[in-house]
């Protein structure tokens, strides 16, 4: 169940993930200038408060399936398998996951990438957007 809570949060969390959002978005037209990064301070709030940022049922995910796989490279990724059958790459370290590279993902190629990406049954990848939980 913590994978889950990782991987989804809850409602509190979006919550706050939203107002953090809305509280940046006034330096696009404001007068002052952020001492950091915004888009990188929205994407480790993304991650903190909201995971994969998908905001499904939670009670529909304890139906899900999660395993990791390593490759010959020693390449390691983690997944999990929702209950509609549809794979998601969660997050993953090394070059390259499956027959996709971090350029592909849109990860950096550091440390461990939280990709989040859905794959259809054939092995593409799903374009942005949650899955429709049941």
């Amino acid at each position: 169940m913590k994978h889950i809570d990782d991987f989804n949060k809850n409602p509190k969390y979006w919550k706050m993930h939203d107002s953090w959002v809305k509280d940046m978005e006034m330096y696009k037209t404001g007068q002052i200038k952020p001492s950091f990064d915004v888009a990188e301070s929205i994407e480790t709030s993304r991650l903190v408060n909201c995971g994969c940022n998908f905001r499904l049922d939670n009670g529909w995910l304890l139906q899900s399936i999660l395993f990791e796989l390593r490759d010959e490279n020693n390449n390691s990724s983690t997944w999990l398998l929702l209950p509609d059958n549809t794979p998601v790459l969660w997050y993953f370290q090394g070059e390259s996951v499956y027959k996709y590279t971090y350029h592909d993902l849109g990860t950096k190629g550091v440390s461990v990438q939280y990709a989040c990406k859905r794959l259809d049954v054939n092995g593409n990848l799903v374009p942005d957007g949650p899955p429709a939980s049941k």
